[in-house]
């Protein structure tokens, strides 16, 4: 499993999930999951939140 950076509040008008080494990953108001891949990462996000998110444009 690989350890995700998901965003609480909305950039670029997204919610988004980022690498963990993401250079435009944010520095404040994230939690983190644990996934197999990026598009897991995002179910997972989903799930947790209600909200629909976005790969980061950089890590996608």
């Amino acid at each position: 499993m690989i350890k995700f950076i998901v965003n609480r509040e909305k950039d670029d008008d997204k919610y988004q999930v980022h690498n963990l080494g993401c250079s435009n990953r944010p520095l404040s108001n994230f939690f983190y999951v644990e996934a197999q891949n990026l598009d897991s990462a995002i179910k997972k996000a989903e799930q947790l939140t209600g909200n629909k998110y976005y790969p980061c444009k950089v890590c996608k």
